[in-house]
């Protein structure tokens, strides 16, 4: 949080335990420069930086300070214009988005959001999946500078337009559920039940046989002892869940953990997220960095088989189970790999 815009003037002192290097040591220990009525000093207890390595970092911003890039407003226009031209939403749509927003405002968290917005977004979901593989990729490339110039310009300037506002705000969810890269549009509605819920892996790798003969103990037990199996990922997930649950899962909650694992297996932030399990420790890696990749993932397997994967919406605790369980297993597998 103290490279992504935390701001907090009473924040006096930092503890520093990983390598900080260019823009991230500035962007981090810069969280400490805030003003505020008695504050008069800061602190940090670095335990991993040198002294000539933090100068180094900050050398360049102090002495000259250059802005790279276009302020004139006109820019947002434009790529707004861009993304309209594929007709993926209108403006109906963004309002509605908009309207539900303003309307959790204040409220208790509701379980069911992710599911709710996820509906909204379907169908622009459904368009874009209907589009040729350079289409998607230059509509989802204009998505992403009209939210990174929204975001910079409006740093700059005052900018209002409310309606610019809100097409922001629905394409920074949007561009979340938008798959990437190549897809096979298959429709397996009538095969999913059948082709996965009978199928249980029970057993991976090789049959390994003890070498040595059997011991018998007279009035004990007479088999050999046989290495203990060890399991993969996956299948630490799944029993650890079934744990929690104590035996009540089906096979319908393997297909749930096993489509959400698989996709985050072929993600393209899978490297980010083992970076976070080599610089973080388990609780850090559980309870802030894995969250929100969870939501994201079970949003988009929820989009694409809203039937298999309602479950983990209608049952706050079932969900809570599979994603703690999920980032346990993997912050020990993504620290092994």
């Amino acid at each position: 949080k103290y490279q992504t815009g935390f701001d907090e003037p009473l924040l006096h002192s930092m503890y520093v335990d990983k390598r900080l290097n260019g823009v991230n040591a500035v962007q981090t220990l810069s969280r400490l420069n805030r003003t505020t009525k008695g504050k008069d000093s800061t602190f940090v207890l670095d335990f991993e930086n040198a002294e000539e390595d933090i100068k180094k970092a900050f050398t360049p911003f102090y002495e000259t300070t250059t802005m790279e890039g276009d302020t004139d407003i006109n820019k947002v226009y434009d790529l707004r214009s861009k993304i309209k031209d594929f007709l993926l939403y209108d403006m109906n749509d963004v309002e509605a988005y908009n309207l539900y927003m303003v309307s959790q405002k204040g409220k208790k968290q509701n379980p069911n959001a992710p599911a709710i917005i996820a509906g909204m977004m379907k169908p622009a979901v459904d368009r874009y999946m209907l589009l040729d593989e350079e289409q998607r990729f230059s509509v989802r490339d204009y998505i992403r500078k009209f939210i990174a110039a929204y975001s910079y310009v409006t740093q700059l300037v005052s900018v209002h337009d409310k309606d610019l506002f809100n097409e922001f705000q629905y394409c920074q969810n949007l561009i979340k559920l938008l798959p990437s890269g190549k897809i096979e549009i298959v429709d397996i509605t009538d095969k999913i039940k059948l082709q996965y819920a009978s199928l249980t892996k029970s057993f991976e790798g090789a049959i390994v046989l003890n070498e040595k003969p059997p011991v018998y103990v007279p009035a004990g037990d007479t088999k050999p002892k046989v290495p203990e199996k060890k399991k993969d990922t996956l299948e630490s997930i799944i029993e650890k869940v079934n744990d929690r649950f104590s035996g009540d899962f089906n096979e319908s909650d393997r297909v749930i953990i096993e489509g959400i694992f698989n996709m985050f297996m072929n993600d393209n932030e899978l490297k980010k997220f083992k970076n976070y399990a080599n610089d973080n420790n388990v609780d850090m890696f559980v309870n802030s960095l894995f969250p929100d990749k969870f939501k994201q993932m079970v949003t988009q397997c929820f989009l694409q088989n809203k039937q298999s994967y309602q479950k983990l919406f209608n049952d706050p605790e079932f969900y809570q189970k599979v994603q703690n369980a999920m980032a346990d297993e993997l912050y020990k597998a993504l620290r092994k790999s």
